[in-house]
């Protein structure tokens, strides 16, 4: 109970196409992929308000990716951009961000040197607590 099995002679000879002509593997220029253009930024209002929601979501990676399109694009005056647009947002929304990601962008650049100040002479004080008494 074999099967007999077509005579690869006869099929090749049925299903052979011509070889194409090198005219005919020419790329037609409709064909040629486009030029990638970019596109352009979104406005920054448009960052901050996608940034509030995404805190408003607690969805910290959108917040963090639409953060840094602001400083790719709008990279001038980013720190007080940053503060004012904390300023802006809701009381539990700002205690939201803050407990995930700390403070210390919403403070300016002084409040930073004091608090770093601040936190440099406490770690002194913990690291050598013996050297400020008399003996």
């Amino acid at each position: 109970m074999s099967k007999k099995l077509p005579n690869n002679s006869q099929d090749n000879a049925t299903n052979q196409q011509p070889k194409p002509s090198l005219e005919s593997l020419r790329v037609d220029a409709t064909l040629q992929p486009r030029i990638m253009t970019a596109t352009p930024p979104l406005p920054k209002e448009k960052i901050l308000r996608a940034m509030a929601a995404m805190i408003t979501a607690r969805d910290w990676v959108g917040y963090l990716s639409f953060r840094r399109q602001l400083k790719t694009n709008y990279s001038e005056n980013f720190g007080s951009t940053l503060r004012n647009f904390y300023k802006s947002l809701p009381p539990n929304d700002l205690e939201a961000y803050i407990n995930y990601f700390g403070d210390w962008e919403t403070l300016t650049r002084s409040e930073q040197r004091i608090r770093a100040k601040e936190y440099q002479q406490s770690r002194k004080e913990r690291q050598w607590p013996n050297l400020h008494t008399d003996r």
